[in-house]
């Protein structure tokens, strides 16, 4: 049976000044919140993409863009699309 992968933003930090964003995620099972080691994810449309490390984190620098879909992979889960809508924080 495919399991579900479950996705935690940690964080989305932009830089004011030239609109760059780091974007942090933790990549997990669904139902047990454990992570994915070794989960590959990237960024529909183009060929970039990363690892989870060993507790699942994967980071992404220097993003430009506003919207983000991203494509998470893992053996025997079900594969996973994701839009992230990436803002200014206030301040």
């Amino acid at each position: 049976m495919k399991r579900a992968i479950g996705i935690l933003l940690f964080c989305c930090m932009a830089n004011k000044c030239i609109s760059q964003h780091t974007i942090k995620i933790v990549i997990t099972d669904a139902a047990s919140k454990t992570p994915l080691t070794g989960a590959s994810v990237h960024i529909r449309g183009t060929e970039y993409g990363k690892l989870s490390d060993s507790v699942g984190s994967v980071e992404f620098k220097n993003v430009t863009d506003t919207v983000l879909s991203l494509v998470f992979n893992f053996i025997g889960y079900l594969e996973r699309n994701q839009t992230f809508i990436l803002t200014q924080p206030s301040g």
